[in-house]
């Protein structure tokens, strides 16, 4: 079945999206991969990790000549630009908002549209515009979209969330804390670092240690790299007013491998991979913090069920890292800075367009009943769950 496939659509990098990538080259996918160039920068990056971890772990399913391969594989799209991959299919790529170079594909098949979400998020936030808004005028046949906050009703605006989070950081170096903030290298990494810029500039945040550890550096890069993908004020001031966020003064790096000139300073908040504590330095910090009731663990992303920040959300007390169990004493607190849409935003997306089907994909089971449960209220489309390895008329 593999060899058979012509094309592939990519809609970001992260790797629920992109991790599996080699292991179809390396089994006889040979078409195109489309992406753009953000995505094609970013998962050359999170590829060749995950093949090194892999390595490590003997639990490979690629290896770093199935990566290198893979990226020979892209072909780079742009925004808003159709193509034609044959006499009856076109595509075109839209800004999806989730993270730099994300996006949501609109595949032309023998005159019937269908629209991939991918992961969006219809605000806007501190380095990224909102999705594309599409209007009633723009009808699908189909629309396959995602349902992570599918069961969650509303997300905190940024400007809660960042408020929140300064003020329990705040709180914790007062008391002598430190804070460990675990994030994505690619989208989550970014925005708190701008956030805890903005918020030292103006002085509402107190002097600060701000250290950056794991894939994020790199990852930082890329967004420099890319930058005509961020926000518009985030383009002036990297390329007219050389003043580069992503090389903010505020921001050092971790240059110990047992972390002891991070561990060594006061008032120290220390952004660190991954963001799902499954791996990276982050880790290594959470060893190292969780046991003293003076330091806070803030998770700021969406934790998949199983995942470590997951449990601890749920209020596990001891945890085992590398084999070594570990009190949970510090304290541990979710406040989001959404790279999604939520409940309202996806009911209210799904219903512009009275699709005639809609697929609900990317959602733990319950997010995606809840959220069916209201579509078939709200529209007139008949609502798919999809099963694995089942085919689906369009």
């Amino acid at each position: 079945l593999i060899p058979k496939i012509n094309s592939i659509f990519l809609s970001h990098a992260h790797l629920d999206h992109s991790g599996y990538l080699p292991f179809l080259v390396k089994n006889g996918f040979n078409g195109k991969i489309f992406c753009t160039k953000p995505t094609r920068d970013t998962i050359q990056l999170l590829l060749s990790d995950a093949a090194r971890i892999g390595k490590e772990e003997g639990t490979a399913i690629y290896n770093s000549a199935d990566v290198l391969k893979t990226i020979s594989l892209v072909e780079i799209v742009e925004y808003e630009k159709e193509q034609n991959i044959s006499k009856n299919i076109s595509f075109k790529f839209f800004n999806a908002g989730h993270i730099i170079g994300a996006a949501m594909i609109l595949l032309n098949i023998n005159r019937k549209k269908i629209l991939y979400t991918g992961d969006f998020n219809t605000r806007e936030t501190n380095v990224l515009l909102s999705a594309k808004n599409f209007t009633e005028k723009d009808k699908f046949d189909c629309l396959i979209m995602e349902s992570t906050y599918g069961n969650r009703i509303s997300l905190p605006s940024l400007k809660n969330s960042s408020k929140e989070l300064a003020d329990l950081i705040n709180e914790t170096v007062s008391k002598g804390g430190r804070v460990l903030i675990p994030v994505f290298a690619v989208g989550r990494a970014q925005e708190i670092m701008f956030f805890l810029e903005n918020y030292l500039r103006s002085g509402y945040l107190n002097k600060l240690n701000v250290f950056l550890d794991g894939m994020l550096i790199r990852a930082n890069r890329i967004c420099r790299h890319n930058v005509i993908y961020l926000k518009p004020e985030i383009i002036n001031r990297i390329l007219i007013a050389d003043d580069d966020p992503f090389k903010s003064e505020f921001m050092q790096k971790s240059k110990t491998i047992h972390k002891r000139d991070v561990l060594s300073k006061e008032n120290a908040v220390i952004l660190a991979t991954s963001g799902m504590l499954t791996a990276g330095p982050s880790l290594t910090y959470l060893k190292l913090l969780a046991p003293d009731p003076l330091n806070a663990i803030v998770l700021v992303g969406f934790q998949v069920k199983g995942s470590l920040g997951r449990e601890l959300i749920g209020g596990i007390k001891t945890i085992m890292i590398r084999e070594e169990e570990i009190p949970v004493n510090a304290k541990i607190a979710h406040i989001p800075f959404s790279a999604h849409s939520d409940f309202h935003d996806l009911i209210n997306f799904a219903k512009a367009f009275r699709s005639k089907k809609i697929f609900l994909v990317h959602g733990e089971e319950e997010a995606i009943l809840e959220l069916g449960k209201s579509l078939k209220k709200n529209t007139k489309a008949n609502i798919i769950q999809p099963e694995l390895c089942k085919e689906y008329l369009i």
